[in-house]
């Protein structure tokens, strides 16, 4: 997944730049994200500090299930929720994306052979992300990603 933004679009005001966490940081009104990939939301909630006296909830986007396990496993996390953002998958759809809490993530193959992945959600509704219609249709499913599992790895309410 690329994050992909101009250096015209980096902000340069001095008062919008001194609210940035440090120096090194550089600030975008706007990215460009493809698509293409999953999607990850990531909440984290992070302890209180001597800098911040509240503990601060932060959002973090993600193309791979991966990244998303590195992040919460960090022990700076006190507390963590994850979402997927669906893509459209026709534009007469009237709900083109959306972001639903995740569960699981199944991985199979689809009659052709070709890998599928199939996410499910908290509420029991699933996005399947292949030519497959539904998660009981792929081969060789195996549970890729667990929430519940994760979090009693972590020790995570």
């Amino acid at each position: 997944m690329l994050f992909t933004t101009r250096v015209e679009w980096e902000i340069k005001d001095p008062v919008l730049k001194a609210l940035g966490k440090d120096e090194s940081e550089r600030t975008y009104p706007l990215i460009e994200i493809h698509l293409n990939v999953p999607l990850f939301h990531v909440d984290v909630l992070l302890p209180a500090d001597e800098v911040n006296e509240c503990q601060m909830w932060s959002r973090f986007l993600a193309h791979d299930i991966e990244h998303v396990k590195q992040l919460v496993k960090q022990k700076e996390v006190v507390e963590y929720s994850i979402y997927l953002e669906t893509p459209c998958n026709s534009h007469n759809t009237v709900e083109r994306h959306k972001v639903k809490k995740l569960s699981k993530i199944i991985c199979g193959k689809d009659n052709a052979g070709c890998d599928v992945d199939a996410y499910i959600f908290v509420d029991g509704d699933s996005y399947v992300n292949g030519d497959i219609d539904t998660v009981d249709a792929i081969k060789n499913a195996k549970v890729t990603f667990d929430i519940n599992e994760m979090r009693r790895q972590n020790n995570v309410p």
